[in-house]
């Protein structure tokens, strides 16, 4: 860590979902939580010009491990930019996000549910549910009654991203 990590007049950039491309009607654009690749670079953009003109460096935080974060994640390590990974809580203490794997389900390609159900499932209340769930007890309903027996991936970002961070 660096002591510009410590300025009280940094900015932080707090960022959720760091996407590809803008697509409208994606779950994390509608609720405000994603932006897309083009404008993730031109943050980084104005973050170098923050830099060289000595001001505060501003400091991007990610709240989730997820795996669509690991480019963002390495371009900030490489260009020397401050970044913060808050990693997902079930993942550091099981390996496994019963909510996240949900949300990849519902937003995945083999999803046959409509938008409208996909938005109420991923509602607040399906989140409480599911966070009452243990892995084994979400794995069992979920082989039984969706006949889903693999995990969706999106915990090896977390390890990679952990040893990236450590490597200094």
């Amino acid at each position: 860590m660096t002591a510009e990590l410590f300025l009280p007049d940094a900015p932080v950039l707090m960022l959720h979902r760091v996407l590809q491309k803008y697509e409208p009607d994606n779950y994390y654009f509608r609720r405000g939580t994603a932006i897309s690749w083009t404008r993730f670079e031109s943050l980084v953009v104005w973050a170098e010009a923050q830099r060289a003109k000595g001001f505060p460096t501003p400091v991007f935080t990610f709240d989730d491990g997820y795996s669509d974060n690991q480019a963002a994640f390495q371009v900030l390590l490489n260009k020397q930019l401050p970044v913060i990974l808050f990693p997902v809580r079930d993942y550091i203490q099981t390996g496994f996000s019963v909510i996240d794997d949900m949300a990849a389900r519902l937003n995945g390609p083999d999803c046959s549910l409509s938008p409208r159900i996909t938005r109420s499932l991923l509602s607040g209340k399906l989140k409480r549910c599911l966070s009452a769930l243990s892995p084994a007890e979400y794995r069992y309903y979920r082989a039984r009654w969706f006949g889903i027996m693999d995990d969706a991936d999106a915990a090896p970002f977390l390890a990679e991203a952990c040893n990236l961070a450590c490597m200094d």
